[in-house]
């Protein structure tokens, strides 16, 4: 089924395609797609390695299938932004205009919402990598594996601070035996999963769910250091890691 007033507004990255195999699998479409296109500049990566399909919860995600094929497929109405920028004006005019009152968000990486599109007459629904309120920021599933032996993912309401939003759902999920794809596969799953959640309660109850958690401020994690990651990789593996 569609959901008359959810919309996904998404760059054409493994993220979005994984959202978008999620809700077509769980029956949990958005109403129409806003693609935010790639910047002039920027051309495919002729070194990055194409990635496998991987079995998944609801199924299959293959990574390789992109946004607009999914969309078409899935009978879900989409076009392109005006703009590459999901800040610029003339792309936050058009989000206003859209029927839906609530956009999915999973656009490119690193960018932060701005004022005016946050008060531009929607909510922005954000899946976090990580457990919120302990770990804000990036990478975060990396240090909660190596911390305490876990990883998760947190829905939110995005608003002005960053990793702040009102959390509508959380869930820890068990660390992968293999965290060499977590970026590409493991993480966006996990995000999936709380998206489906919430998305399911908005069904079921024609409401969103209450907030589950008050989002207290915290130390926000940044980008771990490769060799930290590398150790979480190899933990994951059940290899045995230096002591400090």
């Amino acid at each position: 089924m569609q959901i008359s007033d959810v919309a996904l507004v998404c760059a054409d990255n493994v993220r979005a395609r994984c959202y978008m195999q999620a809700f077509t699998a769980r029956k949990l479409l958005p109403s129409f797609c806003l693609i935010l296109p790639a910047a002039e500049s920027g051309n495919p990566d002729p070194r990055r390695r194409r990635l496998s399909p991987a079995e998944v919860p609801w199924g299959r995600f293959d990574p390789e299938r992109g946004i607009r094929e999914l969309c078409e497929e899935a009978g879900v109405p989409c076009e392109f932004a005006p703009a590459h920028d999901i800040n610029a004006p003339e792309t936050i005019r058009h989000i206003a205009e859209l029927t839906q009152q609530v956009c999915v968000y999973a656009g490119f990486g690193g960018v932060i919402l701005r004022a005016d599109l946050l008060n531009c007459g929607k909510k922005f629904l954000h899946a976090h990598g990580g457990w919120l309120p302990s770990y804000k920021g990036s990478t975060t599933n990396y240090y909660s594996a190596l911390q305490e032996n876990f990883c998760a993912a947190s829905a939110m309401f995005l608003n002005e601070e960053i990793d702040r939003g009102v959390v509508l759902c959380r869930r820890r999920f068990a660390v992968p035996a293999d965290m060499s794809l977590m970026d590409y596969v493991h993480d966006n799953v996990f995000r999936a999963e709380v998206l489906c959640e919430v998305l399911a309660a908005h069904v079921k109850s024609r409401g969103w769910p209450e907030s589950v958690v008050e989002n207290t401020p915290t130390n926000p994690y940044f980008v771990m250091h490769p060799l930290l990651r590398h150790m979480a990789i190899l933990g994951s593996k059940g290899a045995d890691l230096p002591c400090a």
